[in-house]
């Protein structure tokens, strides 16, 4: 993808470009490094798709090619040799790889911010247009801005500008794997569904097609049967194109790679394997690519490969019996290689994996072992089939990831797993306990704590995502004690956190997210007192809100029949208490008072505020 140097780009547009690029998704673009794993479709497989695919995407009709296909049959591979191939035609504007696995790209919200800033790379015009929309209006970048603003000011608008540099050779757009985005989301469907009919429909934009990849969810079938309506479309079903060659194709190449780069030709004669075991297993495998993908990893990865693919090919021409493993089955598989260790490593190893999938971003296994408070290299070894881990994972900068989604489907669904099975609340719980239990070690009130590398990475996690994992919890005793300490001793120090990490405002959103959380939980000592300090927190450190001076903590309530007025920061001085009675939403050991307001003119007005602090501040 081709930029364009702008030489009148000034240090303002310079300072609301940095803003978009640190509020877009992570990782979204289809050669991002986060998706290092993902490769090209191997030459010479899925030809019949590819030439039907390429047919579509270069005619001469603007429209919308929706793919469709089932979870791991390589659709994500698929967009990305077509990302690829367009970029390297410098016909590619934006992608967007979504992912439940990664937070932002996982999250709607993010979409058109992240298609913004890869087009405003391509064109200084666009991204002229781009940075003035944001400073005219900052909300912009704000989550709860409406995704139509968004799309009209930060898509749409700087297209349009390029409608006559583009005008020779239109440009196209790949939105992967869209059902792990919006998925019984209906607002996340309304806006898809308006954005791809708006890029195609309007003759003033230069896009002339955009690739969808999705499983064939209810929701989103009939998401395309309403574009369909609106705009030219073309669907397209993956089970359509018979892989079964392709597999064998694979499998092929794979093991002659193995056979090379692990020594393996000094110990047998090629090919390794036969011809007659590549075909037996490519018979049983039915086209699934995911599952030779996996068996693939499981023989590079063992101890001894010759061994581990001797053992596997007897299970494919039927010389060792397998039992109940379905050998084209990916259930079967993560099966075996959940259950391929010690047994004193089996559940922790199965709750680890959980765990680390259920992770708002990746992060590396040292910096993993720093947020569980363990270090559990041993317990997932045997998983390095199904996860990337680097050879030295201890010492490697490289994050750690689940090679395809399937295993968080597998792992969290009883149906499937079995006795294998965790639920996601669980390990959302523990996450959750975690990120909490690290800022109560860490944040503090006689100061900054001293943090080695492993202390910062997983305060900044915790920091950035106690929230998250918060929502998906169970509400346990050990959960409301961590939020109860957390509400009254660190909520500050949070926000100060949050702010030198450049996270102020997704901290404030996460506070009050936070309140409508518990809120629905059901009632537990200290719940009032909790909803009631978040919230004061939330008022205390809004600067849009704010019109007085007290101290964190303090619910104020202003008697002049007007609604509460806003507590913003401390301000020490002289006090004297009038009233101690408090009203019934005020937990019964506060420490009520009442304050008069200093005023210059006129009689002040009576101003209550309940505080579980006791250092004297002032109203004014």
């Amino acid at each position: 993808m081709s930029t364009i140097p702008d030489p009148f780009y000034d240090q303002g547009q310079c300072r609301t470009w940095e803003k978009l690029a640190q509020t877009k998704a992570r990782g979204a673009e289809y050669n991002s490094n986060e998706r290092r794993h993902f490769s090209r479709c191997l030459p010479g497989t899925r030809k019949e798709l590819f030439d039907e695919l390429w047919d579509v995407m270069t005619g001469e009709a603007q429209q919308v090619v929706w793919l469709f296909g089932e979870s791991g049959s390589g659709k994500s591979s698929v967009a990305y040799t077509m990302a690829e191939n367009f970029g390297a035609r410098d016909q590619l504007a934006a992608t967007f790889f979504f992912s439940r696995t990664h937070v932002g790209r996982g999250d709607t919200k993010l979409v058109f911010l992240t298609l913004a800033y890869q087009i405003g790379l391509l064109h200084p015009r666009a991204r002229s247009i781009i940075t003035k929309a944001i400073a005219d209006d900052p909300e912009l970048l704000s989550p709860t801005k409406s995704w139509r603003d968004q799309f009209e000011l930060l898509v749409k608008a700087p297209l349009q500008s390029l409608k006559n540099v583009w005008k020779t050779q239109p440009r196209v757009m790949i939105l992967d794997a869209v059902d792990e985005g919006v998925t019984s989301d209906r607002d996340a469907n309304e806006c898809l569904i308006f954005a791809m009919k708006e890029l195609v429909h309007d003759r003033d934009i230069p896009i002339s097609h955009i690739l969808v990849t999705s499983r064939p969810d209810p929701l989103l079938v009939n998401a395309s049967q309403s574009l369909a309506i609106k705009c030219q479309l073309t669907t397209l079903d993956m089970w359509r194109f018979s892989s079964n060659h392709d597999v064998e194709l694979f499998l092929r190449h794979s093991f002659d790679e193995l056979y090379v780069t692990h020594g393996i030709e000094f110990l047998y004669e090629g090919p390794w394997p036969s011809s007659a075991v590549i075909r037996a297993m490519s018979a049983r495998i039915k086209g699934r690519f995911i599952v030779a993908a996996t068996l693939v990893r499981l023989v590079e990865k063992a101890e001894s490969p010759s061994d581990c693919l001797d053992l596997i090919s007897k299970m494919y021409d039927g010389t060792v019996d397998t039992i109940d493993l379905d050998l084209g089955d990916i259930d079967s598989i993560y099966r075996y290689v959940l259950s391929s260790c010690e047994d004193r490593y089996h559940r922790s190893g199965v709750e680890h994996l959980s765990d680390i999938v259920a992770l708002a971003r990746p992060l590396t296994l040292f910096d993993i072992c720093a947020l569980f408070g363990m270090d559990i290299s041993k317990n997932i070894l045997h998983l390095s089939a199904i996860i990337d881990l680097p050879p030295d994972p201890m010492r490697s900068s490289r994050i750690v990831q689940v090679y395809h989604v399937s295993i968080r489907d597998y792992l969290w669904d009883a149906s499937r797993s079995g006795d294998l099975y965790v639920s996601s609340s669980s390990s959302h719980t523990r996450l959750a306990s975690r990120c909490l239990r690290i800022m109560k070690q860490k944040l503090r009130k006689d100061g900054p704590q001293a943090e080695d590398r492993k202390e910062a990475k997983s305060l900044r996690y915790a920091v950035s995502y106690w929230g998250y994992h918060l929502q998906r919890s169970e509400p346990s005793r050990q959960i409301q004690a961590l939020v109860l300490d957390f509400t009254r001793n660190r909520a500050t120090m949070f926000l100060e956190k949050a702010t030198s990490m450049r996270q102020f405002g997704e901290a404030m959103y996460g506070l009050i997210h936070a309140k409508f959380i518990i809120m629905r939980w059901k009632p537990f000592p200290y719940q009032d007192e909790i909803l009631t300090l978040l919230e004061l927190h939330w008022r205390n450190h809004n600067p849009y809100l704010a019109r007085k001076l007290t101290t964190p903590g303090i619910l104020h309530e202003e008697h002049t029949g007007g609604p509460p007025s806003v507590p913003m920061r401390p301000n020490p001085g002289p006090w004297s208490p009038l009233y101690t009675r408090g009203p019934p939403s005020v937990p019964m050991h506060w420490k009520p008072a009442m304050w008069s307001q200093q005023s210059s003119s006129g009689p002040p007005p009576l101003s209550t505020s309940w505080s579980v602090q006791t250092r004297p501040y002032q109203v004014r």
